[in-house]
């Protein structure tokens, strides 16, 4: 269907906002959230939802998002905390969910994705350059610098593990890239282990993991898997960040089985477990529906604080728990986790079917942000949804619904610069 003149400015308007979304997303929360707004008023305004408003009820992922948006409807009108402070700042972190339908609908062309997918890479190895040169700086002057630039260590690592992985993946796919994909991955994997983030670690190890699996001959996998093994324990060695922070997860946790957690503060794997434990007692009471949109604060409260880690989840007003799957679980029960299940399982579905340039980029995606959703709240988390949002325009914007085979089966560009 053709758009009109006024139409297609809108859209171009869309198109760059959303290059400023995928460039600032490792570097500014403020600047990313006025970039995605500008991007959801141009898709509005431009009227594209109702020019292909036949998607609304045939795309996958516009379907799914709008279980995601009935769920959250749907919430509020039991949860009793409609006019709670905390929940329309919940409400406002939703908006991704309403957004990214407009989104799809508006930025349909194969390049215009491929550009702002190109803006987030070049914005990591820019990230990647001034971290190098922070460490750099603190070496020659003897003080020991934060690897991170911008952003905070969860944030930075997430990004920069995903970043990875794609380079790792360009250096198999595009031999006239390899040498510069390959010194980007050997960077990028350094940085990953000397930074804090323990979701970073994990997620860098899938998604490498999941890269060779899929791309290389098992001989190959495996000579590659004993390279990196060897990369890894010499990264390891140069900065005992990764084991450091590995020791303390184990400390913390035994500490809080043990009950025997610090009396002075509280803990970040000890918050955890207190939130696993008690979302689960929650979960058990309301099983199917949970306590609604918002619900979750209000329901932990009800619990007794004894220790630091306690009052930390028991006693703010504003409690949003760092499990994205218990989160879900706490505030919709299991209609919320079945929606939940097939969201990521269709976004796993489509990612199969979509052309040889995207597929392997989508999976490692959809891998990389469930699997970081474990441990952080990563459907209510500004940066997160951003990137989701973002993402799923850049991967499953140009979907066709109909004529899958065919698609599947198109012309392969490459998506490195």
């Amino acid at each position: 269907m053709e758009q009109s003149v006024w139409q297609t400015r809108w859209v171009i308007g869309c198109f760059f906002s959303l290059v400023l979304v995928a460039f600032f997303l490792p570097i500014s929360e403020s600047l990313t959230d006025i970039s995605y707004l500008m991007a959801f008023a141009c898709a509005v305004v431009s009227g594209v939802a109702w020019t292909y408003r036949l998607e609304l009820i045939k795309h996958p992922v516009i379907i799914v998002l709008l279980l995601l948006l009935a769920m959250i409807v749907s919430g509020l009108t039991y949860s009793g905390t409609f006019g709670n402070a905390h929940t329309w700042k919940l409400l406002k972190t939703y908006l991704w969910v309403l957004a990214t339908p407009f989104l799809l609908l508006a930025i349909r062309d194969d390049q215009q994705r491929r550009v702002i997918f190109h803006a987030f890479l070049w914005a990591n190895a820019l990230i990647l350059c001034v971290s190098f040169g922070k460490l750099i700086a603190g070496w020659l002057g003897g003080y020991q610098a934060n690897p991170c630039v911008f952003r905070g260590h969860i944030i930075h690592n997430f990004f920069m593990s995903f970043a990875s992985a794609i380079w790792l993946y360009l250096a198999i796919k595009r031999p006239q890239y390899r040498r510069w994909m390959v010194g980007l991955f050997i960077l990028s994997t350094l940085n990953v282990f000397l930074v804090t983030s323990r979701t970073g670690y994990l997620n860098w190890f899938v998604l490498v993991a999941l890269v060779m699996v899929c791309e290389l001959s098992w001989r190959r996998c495996l000579i590659l898997g004993a390279a990196l093994v060897s990369l890894v324990g010499g990264f390891i060695m140069l900065s005992p960040m990764f084991l450091q922070r590995m020791d303390k997860a184990v400390t913390e946790v035994v500490q809080h089985v043990d009950n025997k957690d610090p009396i002075a503060h509280p803990t970040s794997m000890g918050i955890r477990v207190v939130q696993l434990t008690s979302g689960w007692h929650l979960f058990m009471q309301k099983p199917w529906l949970g306590y609604g949109t918002g619900g979750a604060p209000q329901a932990f409260s009800a619990f007794h604080a004894k220790t630091p880690n306690e009052r930390y989840v028991y006693d703010r007003g504003d409690i949003r728990t760092d499990l994205t799957y218990i989160n879900v679980a706490v505030e919709h029960g299991i209609l919320g986790l079945t929606i939940l299940l097939a969201f990521i399982l269709t976004l796993w579905c489509v990612a199969c079917r979509l052309p040889a340039e995207w597929r392997r980029i989508a999976q490692c995606f959809v891998v990389a942000y469930f699997v970081a959703a474990i441990f952080t709240a990563f459907l209510i988390s500004s940066f997160a949804v951003h990137a989701l949002s973002m993402m799923l325009v850049v991967l499953y914007g140009g979907y066709q619904y109909s004529n899958d085979q065919d698609f599947v089966s198109g012309s392969e560009q490459p998506v490195s610069t």
